[in-house]
């Protein structure tokens, strides 16, 4: 069976320094509404090089995951019956976290680049960095 995913749109500060994609366990999850999370939470959950990832101010839910060397780290997504469900069956399994572009360009990667070089996928991943 393979590894379920958590997509990142960025490398984010939290990561204390591991590189997309790597790998977690999913500790627990918690169901909470925008407006009780902290403000000094919300800033270590969504700090990345270019600013703050926005929050919808709705309700969310708050993954735990823990990394192999056992530190813990958060994640905050937005919330909605069937993702619960779906992260609550991934309670105490390992999870990949990947970049979304990993997990949803893959096939324009294929098509646009070709994956028959290394030179040719870094090319797609300078392009996409670039915003192209």
């Amino acid at each position: 069976m393979k590894t379920p995913q958590i997509k990142f749109s960025h490398e984010y500060y939290k990561f204390a320094g591991a590189k997309l994609p790597f790998k977690a366990v999913l500790v627990q999850c918690f169901k909470i509404h925008f407006s009780e999370l902290s403000r000094c939470f919300i800033a270590y959950d969504t700090t990345y090089d270019a600013g703050e990832y926005p929050l919808p101010k709705t309700d969310l839910i708050v993954l735990l995951l823990m990394f192999e060397d056992k530190k813990l780290f958060t994640t905050i997504r937005s919330y909605n019956p069937e993702k619960w469900k779906y992260y609550k069956s991934l309670e105490g399994e390992e999870v990949e976290m990947v970049r979304s572009w990993q997990a949803k360009n893959s096939s324009l990667a294929i098509k646009y680049y070709g994956l028959n070089s290394d030179i040719k996928m870094d090319n797609y991943v300078k392009d996409f960095q670039k915003g192209q």
